[in-house]
This record gives structure tokens, C-alpha cells and sequence, in this order.
């Protein structure tokens, strides 16, 4: 199962949440609160197995609002990523019969 994870630093914390299934987390480093989050959702799995309505909790994602922060977030990174690199630009001529 692949699964969507935000991270974001709020104040002193970082705060993640899987989209997908609406569980969040935070830690003290990037890499806690990725280890914490890892473990909420196994935790949440487990219940969902435990549960009778398995389809109620599976198909649970965030609000609409963290997913457009989310890829707010993502198209910022590229664009950085894209300023970064040193690739020359492509250029292409129009063709004129």
C-alpha cells in the first residue's frame, strides 16, 4: 500500500499526516515525526482489521484543504528544484512550411 505523507514544521514540532487516511502525527525532528507517524498508522490498521466496518475506516481521507496545502507545498518544492539545476533550456524553433 503506498501512502501519501505531509511534513511540515509548525513552530518548535513537525507535523505530518498521511492523506490518504486522515492520521496525524507530530515530532520533535523531521525524522521523529516520520517514525511517529509510521507507527499511528500501524496502530490504525490494526483497528482497522479489528473492525466490522472496514470500508468506513479505509476509505477515510484528510479535508480537502490539507490536500491543496499539500500540493501547494510540492509544486513549490519543483520549482525550486527546477531553479536549482543547471540544465540549459530547451528550446524548440516552429516549423514553417
Amino acid at each position: 500500500m503506498q501512502l501519501t505523507c505531509f511534513i511540515k514544521k509548525q513552530g518548535k514540532l513537525f507535523s505530518t499526516i498521511c492523506l490518504e487516511l486522515d492520521v496525524a502525527s507530530q515530532g520533535k525532528t523531521s525524522e521523529g515525526a516520520r517514525k511517529n507517524l509510521k507507527e499511528a498508522i500501524d496502530l490504525y490498521l490494526e483497528d482497522v482489521a479489528e473492525s466490522h466496518n472496514k470500508k468506513k475506516f479505509l476509505r477515510r481521507p484528510a479535508p480537502y484543504k490539507i490536500w491543496q496545502e499539500y500540493y501547494k507545498a510540492s509544486t513549490a518544492h519543483l520549482v525550486e528544484e527546477v531553479k536549482r539545476s543547471h540544465h540549459p533550456r530547451i528550446t524548440f524553433q516552429p516549423v514553417c512550411a
